[in-house]
């Protein structure tokens, strides 16, 4: 299994790619116990990317105080999106780099 290690806030993320035993209706799950974000193993590379910036962004929410709010209008999303985009992406690409260059 491949492990990236980031920052995001406070808190310090371990992504696990290509995990195995997960139960395949999900393709990726944040654990915010332990500051985990896992991604199933068993997903195609076009859904294994929708998973990562999926549970990215679940990691922000958490990361930033906003994860148990009840409810979000439009213009929270909206600039929860724009605060946050250019990060996500970041983060996004830096594993997805060290992905592929273990997968060499």
């Amino acid at each position: 299994m491949k492990e990236v290690h980031v920052k995001i806030g406070v808190y310090n993320w371990t992504i696990k790619l290509d995990c195995e035993k997960m139960d395949n209706d999900f393709l990726g799950f944040t654990r915010n116990i332990d500051y985990t974000i896992m991604i199933n193993s068993d997903c195609t590379d076009q859904s294994r990317k929708h998973a990562l910036i999926h549970e990215l962004t679940h990691a922000f929410l958490y990361s930033h105080g906003m994860m148990y709010r009840d409810n979000f209008t439009a213009e929270d999303v909206c600039e929860f999106i724009a605060c946050h985009n250019q990060e996500i992406s970041r983060i996004y690409k830096e594993v997805m780099d060290k992905y592929v260059q273990t997968k060499k």
